[in-house]
């Protein structure tokens, strides 16, 4: 970019260090404390005294977390271009370092920005209610993991120590309990005060929890890791994003190991994932039992089939989400499979939809004015090349989802 100034940010609990990188050049090095007043007075006389406007420079930052809020808070309020990046991400496209401190790391910063200012992607601030919830989601999980703890002190320890110090100290453990659970049901009901205030949150909670498996605790950690769905595009990148996307692992002619998630992922998320498909594993019925069973009945690997649950959870996440019910919409596809020849579609050139996760290809498709009643439907398709007799299976997909299928015999 001609003309423009890549500004790199090394970001600590108390101060921030600025790098002003221009042509490959150091123009300015600058440590500043990390509160919003200080950061937004600094910018400003950076692009005072190099006569900048807005669109001729870029802030670059790691994504550190909370310590980073007063540095979007102060971009926002001066209203220029801010880029948080994952901290690996720089860390590994910046070739082999030696040493490090918070001024050569802010230099760093700035020459990844340059090298990399194609990838750019700029920081949208999530909404307050979002941000309200993602704070309070915190709190609430500290104090539920505080609470197991004590539980598991008082009870686990009754046999094992004199009578008279257990119940003096199960009456102090007691205290605490209730202090704790107290302060839960007041950090649920004041996010579920938050969601129900909300259309879109309280819309999308509902549509969530249709899915089985998914409960209040799995359904509201999703809405809050996506920012309600708008910050991934796709199921596939959310199932990367909490390593459930698997991937293969070759090398040459010497190492050839088996497809396996990354450990580069949100591991909350991926916790709550694996809860939500264990759940589904232990109920008796359902379409994710019933694969659950058959890919067991073939021989599959339990975990890898869990895996496989996972993913397909968050696929009917994305799906049920952006679905619209009551408006005009465009069924997926209609396809048409030959059972016995094993044809995958009756027209090979066709189209492609996507389904949990999978390409499908489809043999005819059109759109539907759908009013949420009843409504009969007919799909006409002809490629002049005719049928061969035999048994066709006839799937029909709308809105991310297997609407239904069934068999037909032509003699």
């Amino acid at each position: 970019m001609d003309n423009f100034y890549f500004i790199g940010v090394d970001v600590s609990k108390k101060k921030l260090d600025f790098c002003v990188l221009f042509e490959g050049k150091v123009l300015r090095e600058e440590q500043v404390s990390n509160h919003q007043q200080a950061v937004a007075r600094l910018i400003g006389e950076l692009k005072n005294d190099l006569e900048m406007d807005n669109e001729q420079f870029l802030i670059c930052a790691e994504h550190t977390g909370q310590y980073t809020f007063p540095l979007v808070c102060a971009c926002k309020s001066v209203e220029c271009k801010l880029w948080l990046e994952n901290p690996s991400q720089i860390k590994y496209s910046s070739g082999m370092q030696r040493g490090k401190n918070d001024k050569v790391d802010a230099k760093r910063i700035a020459i990844y920005a340059s090298r990399f200012g194609d990838k750019v992607k700029y920081y949208d601030r999530p909404t307050e209610e979002i941000e309200r919830l993602k704070q309070l989601e915190r709190e609430r999980a500290l104090y539920v993991t505080d609470l197991a703890k004590y539980k598991g002190q008082m009870y686990d320890q009754k046999d094992f120590m004199p009578a008279a110090l257990y119940r003096k100290k199960t009456k102090r453990m007691k205290g605490l309990i209730q202090e704790l659970q107290a302060a839960i049901d007041a950090i649920t009901a004041e996010m579920e005060k938050i969601i129900g205030s909300t259309e879109v949150l309280a819309r999308q909670m509902e549509l969530l929890m249709s899915i089985d498996g998914v409960g209040k605790v799995v359904a509201l950690n999703v809405i809050i890791e996506t920012e309600a769905f708008s910050r991934f595009d796709n199921p596939r990148k959310f199932c990367c994003h909490a390593g459930v996307a698997p991937f293969s692992y070759t090398s040459g002619s010497s190492q050839h190991s088996k497809n396996k998630v990354s450990h580069r992922a949100n591991k909350n998320i991926k916790k709550l994932l694996h809860m939500a498909a264990v759940s589904v594993t232990h109920r008796k019925e359902g379409e994710l039992k019933a694969y659950y069973m058959r890919k067991v009945e073939e021989g599959k690997n339990k975990m890898s089939v869990i895996n496989a649950l996972r993913a397909k959870i968050v696929a009917r996440m994305f799906a049920v989400i952006k679905k619209r019910p009551g408006r005009a919409g465009r069924t997926d596809g209609l396809r048409a499979h030959h059972l016995a020849r094993r044809v995958r579609a009756v027209n090979a050139s066709a189209a492609t939809f996507e389904f949990e996760g999978e390409r499908l290809t489809y043999t005819a498709s059109r759109d539907v004015d759908y009013q949420n009643e009843d409504l009969a439907v007919g799909v006409y398709y002809n490629d002049g090349a005719g049928f061969t007799a035999g048994t066709y299976r006839v799937e029909v997909y709308a809105d991310g989802r297997l609407a239904g299928q069934s068999d037909i015999v032509l003699r």
